[in-house]
């Protein structure tokens, strides 16, 4: 039996998925990681053709967001305040 893969769109709105998660952290380089890796993780599995490996890539993405989006909403119930980095944003109190 052939594994399912994904169509384009599909792909697509996963990458979206993961990067909006990313931007629910509090924290300036958990939101910087998540982007980098998402990037890095999409383009390089750009390439593949066999199906089998775009399945696992797949299930493995799916995966991905889920933890991201898990682990933004407890980043969230943490947080304490805004990075040096954020100087012009408001400090959360």
């Amino acid at each position: 039996m052939s594994p399912a893969v994904p169509s384009r769109s599909q792909v697509v709105a996963l990458y979206r998925q993961v990067l909006r998660n990313g931007q629910q952290f509090a924290d300036y380089n958990f939101r910087e990681y998540v982007q980098r890796i998402a990037r890095q993780d999409f383009r390089s599995n750009a390439a593949l053709s066999d199906p089998v490996q775009i399945a696992s890539a797949w299930e493995k993405g799916v995966q991905d967001a889920a933890i991201v989006k898990r682990q933004s909403i407890i980043n969230s119930l943490y947080s304490h305040g805004r990075s040096v980095l954020e100087k012009g944003k408001p400090a959360l109190h």
